[in-house]
């Protein structure tokens, strides 16, 4: 578990100062997610960064669709395996609790740096994480999204070999830059003037 950490916490390092020196634009969100297996005994983990893009510009009508970068490890028995997946994501906001909790949910394309843990095999290297999150925007400025998480990896038939692992987790984000986004400016709008 100690050099799975270590291996994360390099890469986030590496990430910001590669993010920071690049004249690409940034992620709008960066944190940390960690899942564990929750139906059968097998003990796998899965921790490791995430950074998420919105499409379209801030201050557009509330941004459903974003790209999600993680990067990490799972862990199963003495092995952890770098994984790195990326693809999209949906959100659907709640509006009546003032936009701040929301439902994502995904199918991500992910990669392995091997299948195989010991005894057992996940099947292949190329691997799909699919997803279903609830979260909620915490703070006045709505800079911290935490979510609980559910999710699937599996080859989808790739290989004959197609255990799977469902799993169930935590992950926070962070908020980077201005918070321009038009729920936000509905805060201000909404505070009653003294």
């Amino acid at each position: 578990m100690g050099a799975a950490v270590l291996i994360v916490a390099v890469a986030g390092w590496l990430a910001s100062t590669v993010a920071a020196a690049s004249p690409l634009p940034g992620p709008d969100h960066v944190g940390f997610r960690g899942v564990a297996e929750y139906k059968d005994d097998r003990n796998i983990r899965q921790q490791g960064i995430v950074a998420r893009w919105r499409h379209g510009e801030a201050g557009d009508p509330p941004r459903r669709l974003s790209w999600d970068l993680f990067f990490g490890t799972i862990h199963h028995g003495s092995t952890d395996r770098v994984t790195l997946s990326l693809g999209p994501s949906w959100r659907v906001v709640g509006h009546r609790a003032g936009g701040r909790w929301s439902l994502d949910l995904g199918l991500h394309p992910t990669l392995l740096g091997g299948a195989k843990f010991g005894d057992w095999d996940l099947g292949g290297v190329v691997q799909f994480t699919s997803f279903l999150s609830l979260g909620r925007e915490l703070g006045r400025e709505r800079r911290v999204h935490a979510a609980f998480r559910v999710q699937h990896i599996s080859n989808g038939g790739l290989n004959d070999t197609n255990p799977g692992a469902d799993m169930a987790g935590f992950e926070v984000r962070w908020a980077l830059g201005p918070r321009s986004h038009r729920r936000v400016a509905g805060l201000a709008a909404a505070r009653p003037r003294r």
